[in-house]
């Protein structure tokens, strides 16, 4: 008895040569398998070019053939595998094969059984009427054909109410598709229920609601309505959207899903830029968004403070200031005023804050100045309890006493 050395399997009469090579435990078999293959391949191959380049596939000898169309006699030079297995055309010529393949077609005749008309038609044809006839036929049928209505004007005639029930986890009860009394169908949270348990569960996810309330229909409405005015109290607070996003997630790109579920409709581009204004998380910087056609400083104060002044005016107050020794702040506050103007409210950046005197101070030129909306600005100063100073052509005047200059910034850039 044999056995074998991979698998320890006993083969009797099995030579062992055989079954050790093509063993499954034999860690060789891929490598044995691919070199039967291959040689099998070439001894294939080399077979078949020993054939191919014989007389008897090479070698072309003419051959006399008759047309099947016009039954001419023609001669054919090919090799005699070509000749035995039939690999020659049947036809003198092309024009004969064409014609004899289109009368083949219509080889069949038929008589119509309603008018004894004889009419040629394909061989494969099963017609027993002539063409007219049948056409006849045709016209008959459709004109008897009831034309059946399609699926949506069957339903409004025979209408199928079919009420399905959905139990959703989350709120423990058995609702309806349609015509539902649940909280969440009506604020549009879920329509018709389809995908509710999706929607809870991507907010329990994130906002993480009691265990207690899970289950329990009343508890689940307080804990979304809480979940909601916390959100919306950090909104209101002047956070952005990828901070309050960054609370609950970690990450602000999954900002949006929270807000559409709880019903909470998301700053747009004009609100957030006030927003940040309003905040001071946005500042303009020299060459940030436009260039400057006025002179520009990075200024260091006397009290070793760092501030960018937009103009000569605002350089030469600065330089007033630190000659003085006058504790002072550029664009520290940002203020919320009403543009009688535009009929909106908007951000004011005051250009300098004394903090002793609680004074602003704004500096402008016959160029930049807009008294109406200075006007604004002042009265939305004062209401918050703030001293206000103007500096209008390096002198300080009362903004009641000034009238609208016509060369405007607007004007002087078109020069």
């Amino acid at each position: 008895m044999s056995v074998c050395p991979f698998c320890h399997q006993e083969l009797g009469t099995k030579s062992l040569a055989g079954h050790q090579n093509l063993c499954r435990m034999n860690p060789k078999r891929n490598e044995i398998i691919k070199k039967q293959k291959e040689t099998l391949r070439k001894t294939l191959q080399r077979k078949r070019e020993e054939i191919e380049s014989s007389e008897y596939f090479t070698k072309k000898i003419d051959h006399k053939k008759i047309c099947k169309k016009c039954g001419k006699e023609y001669i054919i030079s090919c090799s005699e595998y070509d000749y035995e297995h039939n690999y020659i055309s049947d036809f003198c010529s092309s024009y004969c094969s064409h014609s004899f393949s289109s009368s083949y077609k219509k080889s069949k005749t038929i008589v119509c059984e309603k008018c004894g008309k004889q009419e040629e038609v394909h061989s494969s044809s099963c017609r027993k009427l002539c063409s007219n006839c049948y056409l006849e036929k045709q016209k008959e049928i459709k004109k008897n054909k009831k034309i059946k209505p399609f699926y949506g004007e069957e339903l409004k005639r025979n209408p199928i109410i079919k009420e399905k029930i959905f139990y959703c986890t989350y709120t423990g009860n058995f609702c309806k598709y349609k015509n539902c009394d649940c909280y969440f169908q009506k604020i549009g949270f879920c329509v018709n229920h389809s995908g509710v348990t999706q929607k809870f569960n991507t907010l329990n996810k994130y906002l993480h609601f009691k265990e207690e309330s899970i289950g329990d229909y009343n508890l689940l409405i307080n804990e979304f309505l809480y979940m909601k005015y916390k959100v919306q109290q950090l909104i209101d607070s002047g956070l952005t959207t990828g901070e309050v996003c960054e609370k609950f997630t970690g990450s602000a790109k999954k900002g949006n899903t929270i807000f559409k579920l709880l019903g909470i409709n998301v700053r747009n581009l004009s609100e957030a830029t006030k927003n940040s204004f309003l905040t001071g998380k946005h500042n303009f910087c020299k060459n940030q968004f436009f260039t400057y056609n006025f002179i520009t400083e990075n200024h260091k104060s006397w009290n070793d403070h760092e501030y960018f002044l937009r103009s000569s005016y605002e350089i030469e107050y600065a330089n007033y200031l630190d000659k003085q020794k006058i504790d002072y702040k550029v664009e520290a506050l940002r203020i919320e005023y009403f543009d009688t103007i535009q009929n909106k409210k908007r951000i004011a950046i005051p250009d300098f804050y004394l903090p002793k005197t609680n004074t602003i101070v704004e500096i402008k030129s016959k160029f930049t100045i807009d008294i109406q909306n200075m006007k604004d600005k002042f009265k939305a100063y004062q209401l918050l309890g703030y001293n206000t100073k103007l500096i209008y052509e390096h002198k300080e005047t009362n903004i009641n006493l000034i009238t609208q200059p016509k060369n405007t910034i607007e004007e002087k850039m078109k020069k």
